[in-house]
């Protein structure tokens, strides 16, 4: 897949998890519905175009430089999101074990602030493996394997455990 390709990929992506719709766009870049539809739809975009309407930099040798963020949320419960839930399971149909493999679950118990901390660091996180997918683009496909990284924090404990779990009662501080 050629880059302005790929950078088209991530211009719909990007678009549908901040909702803005084509016409919004249209309105946002001075043309018409029709022609940014037209745009996606034939993937008619000229590095030109999209350094014109300001979604990326054109450098010299037709390098680029992205002006839109490389990484994004889905809307929760949304249709990505609700897919991904569906098929996590194939997933995890792994032992984690080959070469460049890993899982890591990790339990800790937080204040909302070091889980505020947390989500910050995953969300670092993120932006360096979008660098890294950038960084190897121009690579040819052949010699690149798809790769996928979940990252997901929040407050929870396994059901099964749940039951068996003590409360502490609440010490009066004087």
């Amino acid at each position: 897949m050629s880059q302005a390709a790929e950078v088209v990929d991530l211009l719909k992506a990007a678009l549908k998890a901040r909702g803005i719709t084509y016409a919004e766009l249209a309105r946002r870049v001075g043309q018409s519905e029709a022609s940014v539809k037209r745009w996606f739809a034939q993937r008619n975009f000229t590095l030109a175009r999209l350094d014109r309407i300001g979604f990326i930099e054109l450098m010299p040798n037709n390098r680029i430089r992205l002006r839109v963020a490389r990484t994004f949320s889905w809307t929760p419960n949304g249709p990505i999101m609700e897919a991904l839930k569906d098929n996590v399971a194939d997933f995890f149909a792994s032992d984690f074990a080959g070469t460049g493999e890993a899982m890591f679950l990790l339990n800790g118990r937080f204040t909302p602030g070091a889980r505020h901390a947390l989500a910050e660091r995953l969300k670092k996180l993120a932006r360096e493996f979008a660098e890294l997918h950038w960084g190897e683009g121009a690579l040819p496909q052949s010699e690149r394997q798809p790769v996928s990284l979940l990252l997901a924090c929040r407050p929870w404990q396994v059901a099964a455990i749940r039951p068996f779990i003590r409360t502490t009662p609440q010490r009066n501080v004087r």
